[in-house]
Parts: structure tokens; sequence; C-alpha cells
């Protein structure tokens, strides 16, 4: 103990920053967590070498986070935890000085096995949960703490008005953890995909999180959706009156502070939506990487078994379809967005693909051609409207194109020109020697989306954003078929 020093500073001498012995009131504990956190940001942070905290000071620093005393203690930990994250990774990728610059495996994957993690998973934390007496090294999340914590979120968020520090702080600690599942997820997929060694992705902080007994996954599911699409029908577009008496129903102590200023509400919001956007990719991921590790038999027994997360959000938008909208609008990661769509087009159409004894390829190749093909069809267009409707089949178009749009952008600019969704261009475009072009710039502002999920559908509008020679044949099909059904 007292190995850390910077300046001949040793850690005791920190830690007695924020001894609470003796007759003190709470704002002298509070002057004292502040100081402390200065004092650790002044020694870690700040020099471009500094040394890297203790387990003891994690653990303050973490504790003082999760109390949640004041708007000031939250907001300095948060960003001390964040910065220390960033600083001091617990797993990396570093460049390999034995690899040729031409080659494509020139990482060497590190986990720093003595790294401090706000979560009680592995045997490092449990270990030293169990042994150590100190009032700080308490609270750390496990994966029942950790639905609890995402049920907090979806609660807090669904009544921005009745927000307090103690939701506040609730909010950021979500966002911290997704921030740290993140850090140690990427990496691991990166090297992963090089390696094949399942053994890395096994031992990541997700698949730890998702295979614990002690988790409702489909509870936590749910809980992530009702943050999407719950808060966003209510919150996703916070006017000027609705910040404004927001901030009246608040504490005084949190209105004399500029975090609950409407911005910053609204950043805030739009913060947490991303968290949940990534932690839903992330284990969407998971989940494919799992399932390929599984039929190449890299994975055993422990792994254990879990339902997908598609099949259990398909589940869900199918029973509930009021979260469809929604829920489209809300996530935006075209990936996994264009691959729930077409699943859920697929679901209830599937069966209009018929395959002949001369068909050399399935149909039901799951692909955005393969649905224009069905629907180009009369019959089947007017099947399909039956079972789920003009709106929604004009909702999933549009937006598949538009997740469409955006993957060759992304592609596009990495010079490929071919989509790793098996995306027919020719079916799209009829020209292979083209590049896609179903660019035309108009983002579904709100008008369009109330137009999609409540009023009149607005065909004009869609016609003119997905403007191509097929998609409009078959924009006018569902014209015509939505007048007879």
């Amino acid at each position: 103990m007292g190995d850390l020093r910077s300046g001949g500073i040793p850690e005791e001498n920190l830690m007695a920053i924020i001894d609470t012995s003796g007759l003190k009131d709470s704002q002298d504990v509070a002057d004292d967590e502040l100081a402390f956190l200065e004092s650790v940001r002044a020694i870690s942070i700040v020099p471009e070498e500094g040394p890297v905290p203790t387990r003891k000071m994690y653990d303050a620093i973490f504790k003082i986070f999760t109390d949640k005393q004041s708007l000031e203690l939250i907001m300095g930990s948060y960003l001390l935890l964040c910065d220390l994250e960033k600083i001091f990774p617990r797993v990396y990728l570093t460049r390999s000085d034995k690899c040729e610059p031409c080659t494509s495996s020139i990482d060497d994957f590190v986990v720093v096995p003595e790294a401090w993690s706000p979560f009680l998973f592995g045997p490092e934390n449990v270990v030293w949960e169990r042994e150590s007496t100190s009032a700080y090294s308490v609270g750390l999340v496990d994966s029942s703490k950790f639905l609890l914590i995402t049920h907090d979120v979806a609660e807090a968020l669904s009544s921005l008005q009745s927000m307090d520090i103690k939701s506040l702080g609730t909010v950021l600690l979500f966002q911290y953890l997704v921030r740290v599942i993140e850090d140690d997820f990427l990496p691991r997929c990166a090297i992963y995909k090089d390696t094949e060694d399942w053994t890395i992705l096994r031992e990541s902080l997700l698949n730890q999180l998702l295979g614990s007994r002690r988790l409702s996954f489909k509870t936590l599911v749910r809980d992530c959706l009702c943050i999407l699409t719950g808060t966003l029908n209510n919150h996703g577009d916070i006017n000027h009156y609705d910040q404004k008496k927001s901030q009246q129903n608040l504490p005084r102590d949190i209105c004399d502070h500029d975090v609950f200023m409407p911005n910053a509400v609204t950043e805030l919001v739009n913060a947490t939506y991303a968290s949940v956007r990534t932690f839903i990719s992330m284990i969407m991921e998971l989940d494919t990487l799992k399932n390929e590790a599984s039929m190449s038999s890299r994975t055993s027994r422990t792994d254990g078994l879990r339902t997908p997360l598609l099949e259990i959000i398909l589940d869900e938008l199918t029973y509930s379809k009021e979260l469809l909208f929604p829920f489209l609008q809300g996530f935006s990661e075209a990936k996994w967005k264009m691959e729930i769509i077409l699943r859920y087009i697929w679901k209830y159409c599937g069966a209009f693909s018929v395959q002949t004894r001369s068909s050399t390829k399935s149909l039901d190749d799951r692909t955005l051609g393969a649905v224009l093909k069905l629907f180009s069809n009369e019959a089947n267009s007017k099947k399909a409207i039956r079972k789920i409707s003009i709106q929604v089949v004009l909702m999933l178009l549009s937006h598949g194109f538009q997740a469409y749009n955006l993957i060759q952008e992304i592609r596009s600019s990495l010079g490929l020109y071919t989509s790793s969704l098996g995306i027919s261009l020719v079916s799209i475009r009829g020209d292979p020697s083209r590049k896609p072009s179903i660019v035309v710039p108009m983002p579904m502002g709100k008008d369009f989306g109330h137009d999609l999920g409540h009023g009149p559908l607005n065909y004009r509008l869609i016609y003119l954003y997905i403007r191509t020679g097929s998609t409009t044949r078959i924009m006018k099909i569902l014209w015509h078929i939505s007048r007879r059904v």
C-alpha cells in the first residue's frame, strides 16, 4: 500500500482526504470529496505519464459517483471516470513491431489483468470484494444491478419533468457502464475476427453480463426498447415550453446549474439514446459471432444458450405493432436496422416465395433485392398488404432504403460499391456498372413520420425519397393495390 506516488504523494495521503472519521457535516464531506477528485485528476490525468490510480482510489471515485449526493459530485466523478477510462484502458490493441507493414494482422491484443472494473465479473473483482474491508470497495455492478439500472433509466426518461439528481446520476451511470462495455468489446471483436479465438469474446464483459443466470435477458431488452420507443414518443421532440415547464418542476439546486438548461436536457436524452443503440448493436454483433463460432464447433456447453436479440426484438415488434414506428425512428444503426426490417418483412411474406425445381437460388435470401422482387409482383403485394397493411409496408420500405442509403454512403467512402448485405444493385438500378444511386438528400422529418404513422400517407414524398426506376414501379403497384384493399 502507498505505492502510488507522484511528487511524493502516497495513496494514504489521498485517501485521508475523504476520511469521514470525526464530526463533519454534509457540506464538509462534499468539499473533501471534491478535493479528492481534483487531486486524483491532478496526479493521474494532468501529467503526460501520470500513475494509474490504485483500486482503492477507483472504488472511492465510483462510490462518490453512485452515492449521487450533489450535482457537482456526480458530474465531477463521472468526467473523471471517463477520462481515466480513456487514458488507462483495460483492453487495447497495439501495433506489433514484428509484423510487416503490408500485412493486415498487425495488432497485439493486450489485457491488463490488474485493471479496475466497475463490474463484479471475473475472479479478480470477486476476490477483492470478499477480502476488502474498505467502505469504498462495495457497490460494484453485477448483472442484476445492471438490470435495475436500465429499468431506472427507462423510468427516468419517461418522465423528464420529474427527473431529480438521483435520476440524473442513474442515467449517467448507465452511459458510463455502456462505455466500459464498449471499450472492452470492440478490441476483442477486432482481434477475434483475425484469430477466431472464441475465448477472447467469452471473457468479454458483455458476454459475462448476458451469460449470468441472475439476468433476465428479455426484461433487459424490453427496458432498452422502452427507452428507444416510449421516451421518443413523449420527449423525442422537446419544445421550449416543455423544457421551461420541466425546469419549473425540478429542485432549486438542479435549476441553478447549466446541466439542466434546455439544450443540456436534450443532449442528455440523445446521449442515452446513443448508448442504448450502441448496447443493442454490440449484443447483435456478439450473437452473430457466437453463432458463427458455434457452427465451427468453437463454443462449448459453458457458453450456455440464449435467445438471440434479433428474435426477441422481432417478437416485440410483432406483438406490439405500436412500437414499430418509434423503434425504426429511434434505432439508426444502419446494418442492424436493415437486418431487422428484412426479417420483419420475411416473417410475414416468406410464404409467398416459391422455389421451383429449375430454381438455383431461393428467393428467400433475405436481401433488399429479394424484397423488391417480391413486391414487384402484384399478387404478392396484395397478400402482404392484407397481412401488415399498406402503412406498415411503405414504412418498412422507406426505412429500408434509408438504411441502404447510409450503408452505401459508408461503403462508398471506403471505395466499395457492392453491398455486404447481399443487396442486388441490378435489381435496384438495372445497371451493374453504375454506382448505387438511391441517394435523394431528403431526411424524414416530423411531418413525414406523422403521415406514415398516423395520418394519410404522403405518397408524393415517398416517391421523391425513393426515386429509382424499379422502386417507383413498386410504389405504383402498392398505390393501386391500397385503393382496392
